[in-house]
């Protein structure tokens, strides 16, 4: 069942079936030994509350910390607490878009 709800999924929302997202701004500034935070590369949505909405509000779940992502699957997505329960592979993919931005002049864009 968990594979025909993301394969009705990925048909439906373009082939976008993300649950979380985030984005970094290049920096020449930024080394490898940076945290994301210093990276600016934080997931405000991981904030410590409760996303428990919906089914997920539930007496018997009031001492678990539902986070934002497990909200998403459960209550945006047409997944049910026991298909979350089930879920055992995940991927994450990371886009690297570089772009060089010019004027009309030929010059580079700075924004120092």
């Amino acid at each position: 069942m968990i594979e025909l709800i993301y394969n009705l999924l990925e048909d439906g929302y373009d082939g976008l079936v993300e649950i979380e997202e985030c984005s970094c701004d290049y920096s020449p500034k930024n080394t490898v030994d940076m945290t994301d935070e210093q990276l600016g590369c934080v997931n405000f949505l991981d904030d410590g509350e409760i996303w428990a909405e919906g089914h997920l509000h539930h007496p018997e779940l009031e001492h678990l910390v539902v986070c934002h992502a497990v909200h998403d699957i459960c209550t945006h997505k047409p997944y049910s607490i026991p298909d979350l329960l089930r879920l055992n592979d995940f991927w994450v993919e990371a886009h690297l878009i570089c772009q060089h931005i010019i004027d009309q002049n030929g010059k580079r864009y700075r924004s120092d």
